[in-house]
């Protein structure tokens, strides 16, 4: 973390006028690198379409999209090369420094999933009927999923509002790690804050997950607990606009993840962390805009059934601590905050 020192972060760069990389002007790299961020953009189309993924039509829409790996650690292995690619021509640290920062982020998404699977091997009783209660409380004596799908779910036909649930459950496996490529590339001291906070957020969640086995509402579904609805609906909606192999993809991972990590739900923490480091740094016209993320996340989860409004509330105090810890440790040793700096819209170094 950040004390108080003036000094430049790795992400960040001075003004470029006038300085050289192997005798070449920054305004000529500017120009190389630019190339070098398309050709890496269309080969990483080139190798989706390449892929097999059981498509209906090569070529189509439905079939290239259906190809885009969403596991999350390409997802990170990919940001990080499109990083490392508009470091070229700039001097070797920097392109060292991106590597070895961006290194324990990727790291952490592996021994999460793998002590994820640890703890689903733990054989421990798994909690079911605590969340059914504590829901019930909130719903004021019915499950806000049982209310929401009475009055939304339709079996028959897929309603426009299915497409942006869909949408919104999707962007779980991008919008955290497109944001923190961002945050790095705009060179903000936030980014390291920012990566600080997901990794202990990502980490603790996984501790819950291994002492404390807690079932999903699709769970105590099939075990005929609460009303039975299928596990569909936060895919159905690919279909409404010809995007099925996204619906399959979904359905795959859902029956591949531990279906007993349903507290804290990862999905709504992480939705409602990149709408807290955006917060201080966007304009105030735009920040109910941003507020409707989190809020549209937890209603998707809790509307699909992937997760009871407990699971998201606990999702989201684990945010909140994790911002509180940041503050006070802030406060203990006197560093900076990531926010003491310009918006991220007017950094001073170029995009490219």
């Amino acid at each position: 973390m950040d004390v108080v020192r003036a000094h430049p972060t790795p992400g960040s760069h001075p003004d470029e006028a006038g300085t050289r990389v192997l005798g070449i002007e920054q305004p000529t790299w500017r120009i190389v690198r630019w190339w070098l961020v398309g050709m890496y953009l269309v080969a990483s189309l080139l190798y989706t379409r390449s892929q097999d993924s059981g498509g209906s039509g090569a070529g189509q829409v439905s079939d290239v999209v259906g190809r885009i790996p969403y596991d999350r650690e390409v997802i990170v292995g990919w940001i990080v090369g499109l990083v490392a690619v508009t470091l070229v021509g700039r001097k070797r640290r920097e392109l060292l420094v991106t590597l070895a920062s961006w290194l324990p982020f990727l790291l952490s998404l592996y021994l999460y999933d793998f002590a994820r699977s640890i703890g689903y091997r733990l054989d421990r009783p798994v909690a079911i009927t605590p969340q059914i209660t504590a829901d019930k409380v909130l719903g004021l004596g019915e499950l806000p999923t049982t209310i929401l799908q009475r009055h939304l779910f339709d079996p028959v036909h897929i309603r426009w509002y299915d497409v942006g649930v869909s949408a919104i459950y999707m962007s779980h496996f991008f919008v955290p790690y497109l944001f923190a490529g961002y945050l790095w590339k705009r060179g903000q001291r936030v980014w390291r804050w920012y990566a600080a906070s997901f990794v202990g957020i990502t980490f603790s969640a996984c501790v819950v997950f291994a002492l404390y086995a807690t079932a999903p509402p699709w769970y105590a579904a099939q075990q005929g607990l609460i009303d039975k609805f299928p596990r569909v609906i936060a895919g159905r909606g690919w279909s409404q606009v010809g995007l099925r192999t996204m619906d399959r993809i979904i359905s795959k991972g859902q029956e591949t993840v531990n279906p007993f990590a349903a507290i804290p739900s990862l999905h709504s923490a992480e939705a409602l962390l990149v709408v807290l480091f955006l917060w201080p740094v966007v304009w105030k016209w735009v920040r109910p805009l941003l507020l409707a993320y989190p809020l549209a996340m937890g209603f998707t989860l809790v509307y699909a059934g992937e997760h009871y409004a407990i699971d998201v509330l606990v999702g989201w105090a684990f945010v909140a601590t994790a911002l509180s810890l940041g503050w006070w440790l802030r406060r203990r040793f006197g560093w900076v905050s990531p926010w003491q700096q310009p918006r991220l819209e007017s950094s001073t170094r170029p995009l490219i």
